[in-house]
């Protein structure tokens, strides 16, 4: 399957006050179900997520255009076009990205399609359970936050 520039559908994503401009999808249209694939556009100053990290989902970021500070943990990393950053499922390393500078960022982001995962959110005290459609935010007491079922 070929997808040509332009022709890709996007979204405009949200994570909490986190916000990336445009996500351009790439693997839906491509006919992929193990691989998420997409390119995101970091507005200046933006942040891509809260920290967070993944039970069962691998992830690679490269940074197409732009400069980007990927922070995981307490440690922060500046990354040009070129660089590449890879969280393993199940290593608990919260990550996120953020671009520090005045001129919008891209990067290609992948990460493994499961049915099922656990997303941690240490500095939020919160942890996201997928299954399948259905998802369920609760924070560190177990208090049901949110829940509901994808579409």
């Amino acid at each position: 399957m070929i997808l040509r520039r332009g022709t890709a559908p996007t979204e405009s994503p949200t994570d909490g006050d986190a916000v990336t401009v445009a996500a351009e999808l790439l693997s839906g249209p491509g006919g992929l179900q193990r691989l998420s694939v997409e390119v995101h556009t970091l507005p200046a100053g933006g942040w891509s997520s809260d920290p967070h990290w993944h039970e069962q989902r691998d992830e690679l970021l490269y940074v197409l255009d732009g400069q980007l500070a990927v922070v995981e943990d307490a440690t922060t990393h500046t990354l040009r076009p070129g660089d590449t950053a890879a969280w393993a499922a199940g290593v608990p390393v919260a990550h996120q990205v953020h671009n520090p500078t005045t001129e919008p960022a891209r990067y290609l982001m992948a990460a493994s399609r499961t049915a099922h995962d656990v997303v941690h959110y240490p500095t939020l005290g919160r942890t996201l359970t997928i299954d399948g459609p259905r998802w369920r935010l609760v924070d560190d007491d177990g208090r049901v936050l949110r829940e509901g079922r994808e579409a």
